[in-house]
C-alpha cells in the first residue's frame, strides 16, 4: 500500500447517492408513505451528497510527502476573523469572482432552510433552523481543515468564519421562503373552503 493514493470524487459520491436514494424511496413506498414524503427524503439524501461533493471532494488519501503540512500553511489558509474575506472581497477588483463566491456561499445551504423543516417539524422554527445551519456550516468548515491535513493532492480549500456567516444566512433566507410559502397556501386553502361552502348551497 505504499505510494497508493485512494482518490474519492464528487461524482462517486452522487451516484452512490442517487442509488441510495431510490433504495430508500422504495422502501419507504412499501411502507405506504406519500408519494411527496418519498420524494422529499430521497431529495434530501441527494442534495446532501451534493453539498459533500461541493465542499469536500475531490479528496485523495494516500501518504502525504514529507513536509506536506507545516504551520505556516495551516496559519494562512484559516481566518477566524469575521468579515474578514468578505471584505476582502467588497473591495477587491475581482468583480464576478468574489460575487459568485459570496453568493455561492450563501445560496449552498439555502435549500436546508427549505428542506429542514418539511423533513422534521423539529427544525420548523426561526432559532431551530438557524442553529441547524450553523451546525452544519461549522462542521463542513471543520471537515475542511480535517481535510487540509490528509488530501495528498493538495490543500485547494481555504477554512472561514465567513463561509459559516454566509451559509447561515442563506439557511435563514431559504426558510423565510418556507414561512411565505407556507403562509399563502393555508391563506388560499381557507380561503378555498367558504367558496365550496357557498357554492354547495347554491347547488
Amino acid at each position: 500500500m505504499n505510494g497508493t493514493v485512494i482518490t474519492i470524487s464528487g461524482e462517486q459520491v452522487m451516484l452512490g447517492a442517487v442509488l441510495l436514494a431510490l433504495v430508500v424511496g422504495r422502501f419507504l413506498a412499501r411502507r405506504g408513505e406519500p408519494v411527496h414524503h418519498i420524494a422529499l427524503k430521497s431529495g434530501a439524501i441527494v442534495y446532501a451528497a451534493l453539498v459533500v461533493s461541493l465542499t469536500l471532494l475531490p479528496l485523495s488519501v494516500g501518504r502525504p510527502p514529507q513536509g506536506f503540512v507545516t504551520a505556516d500553511h495551516l496559519q494562512y489558509s484559516v481566518n477566524l476573523v469575521p468579515f474578514r474575506t468578505v471584505m476582502l472581497y467588497l473591495r477587491s477588483d475581482l468583480g464576478t469572482i468574489a460575487r459568485d463566491n459570496l453568493l455561492g456561499n450563501v445560496a449552498l445551504l439555502v435549500p436546508l432552510g427549505l428542506l429542514a423543516p418539511l423533513v422534521t417539524r423539529h427544525l420548523d422554527g426561526w432559532v431551530r433552523v438557524t442553529l441547524a445551519g450553523l451546525v452544519t456550516s461549522a462542521g463542513i468548515e471543520g471537515l475542511q481543515f480535517f481535510r487540509r491535513m490528509v488530501d495528498v493532492a493538495g490543500p485547494v480549500r481555504s477554512v472561514d468564519i465567513d463561509d459559516v456567516i454566509l451559509n447561515t444566512v442563506g439557511v435563514v433566507l431559504g426558510y423565510a421562503v418556507f414561512v411565505v410559502v407556507r403562509g399563502v397556501w393555508r391563506w388560499s386553502t381557507r380561503s378555498r373552503g367558504p367558496a365550496r361552502l357557498r357554492r354547495s348551497k347554491r347547488a
